[in-house]
């Protein structure tokens, strides 16, 4: 689920991905960043909130297939990238 996450809100599968593997190298290098939290899975999620919020991401340009797509992206890159965590 966090890399659907991930890539709803960086705009790509690639920065998503990116994203998640830089979440988990800052927790293999630090465990302390790991917070409490009610569960594992809520924890994963904050640190990765925090994470992306430190960021600067690009939002690649990728070609749209099929109209729907492209009305898809539009609407995507409309919206800033910290406001698609809501």
């Amino acid at each position: 689920f966090l890399r659907r996450f991930s890539r709803a809100v960086s705009g790509s599968q690639e920065s998503g991905d990116a994203l998640v593997a830089a979440m988990l190298e800052a927790i293999i290098a630090d465990t302390n960043i790991f917070p409490e939290a009610s569960s594992d899975r809520i924890a994963i999620y904050k640190v990765f909130a925090r994470l992306f919020t430190s960021v600067a991401i690009r939002v690649p340009q990728e070609q749209a297939q099929t109209a729907w797509e492209q009305r898809a992206a539009a609407n995507l890159n409309a919206i800033a990238p910290l406001p698609r965590q809501a």
